[in-house]
C-alpha cells in the first residue's frame, strides 16, 4: 500500500510539473512565419486589437499580454495617436509616440509584423528582422514581409493608431 501511494505521488508531482510547463513558453496564434523558430515570450489577447491606418489600408495590431501593450490600449481607448514614422535600416519603420510608455524588455528576434517599443517611446513596426532588448506591443495580423513593405512604403509615413474600426 505505501508503494503504491508514493508511485500515485511521483505520478501527480510529473503530470503537475508538465501542467506548469505547458503554460511558461506562449506564443502568437496568428500567422506565425513557417520558416522560423524564433520564441516568443509575449502572447497575444486575441480579444484586444489595435487599428493601424496608414496609406488608405487598415493593418490590424493584435497585443501582447503585458503591461505596455495595456498602456497603449488605454491611451487608445480614449483617443488615436498620430505617429510620423521613417525607415530604419531596411527592416523597420520608426518614429516617436509623442509619450512614454511602461516598458517590459526582453532580448526578441522580431519577423516581419512585429510591433515593438523601442526606448520606451519609439513604436517600431518591422517589415524585416532584428535581434534586441525590445518591449513587444504584439504583431500585425497580415504580417507577410513584401505586403507590409509596400503599405508602409519607402520613406516617411504618418499612421494613425487607433482602438475604433473606421
Amino acid at each position: 500500500m505505501k508503494n503504491l501511494i508514493s508511485k500515485s505521488m511521483l505520478v501527480l508531482t510529473a503530470l503537475a510539473f508538465t501542467g506548469c510547463s505547458s503554460k511558461a513558453s506562449s506564443s502568437y496564434k496568428s500567422q506565425e512565419p513557417s520558416s522560423s523558430s524564433v520564441h516568443l515570450s509575449s502572447s497575444i489577447n486575441e480579444e484586444k486589437k489595435v487599428y493601424i491606418y496608414v496609406n488608405g489600408e487598415t493593418l490590424v495590431l493584435l497585443l501582447a499580454e503585458n503591461t505596455s501593450a495595456e498602456a497603449l490600449y488605454g491611451i487608445l481607448s480614449t483617443r488615436d495617436i498620430d505617429v510620423d514614422m521613417n525607415d530604419y535600416g531596411g527592416f523597420e519603420k520608426v518614429g516617436d509616440l509623442g509619450m512614454n510608455l511602461v516598458t517590459n524588455d526582453e532580448y526578441i528576434s522580431t519577423v516581419p509584423g512585429d510591433v515593438i517599443l523601442y526606448q520606451g517611446r519609439n513604436l517600431v513596426i518591422y517589415y524585416g528582422k532584428n535581434s534586441y532588448n525590445f518591449t513587444r506591443l504584439g504583431r500585425i495580423e497580415k504580417n507577410d514581409q513584401a505586403y507590409l513593405k509596400n503599405i508602409l512604403g519607402p520613406g516617411e509615413v504618418k499612421i494613425r493608431l487607433s482602438s475604433v474600426k473606421n
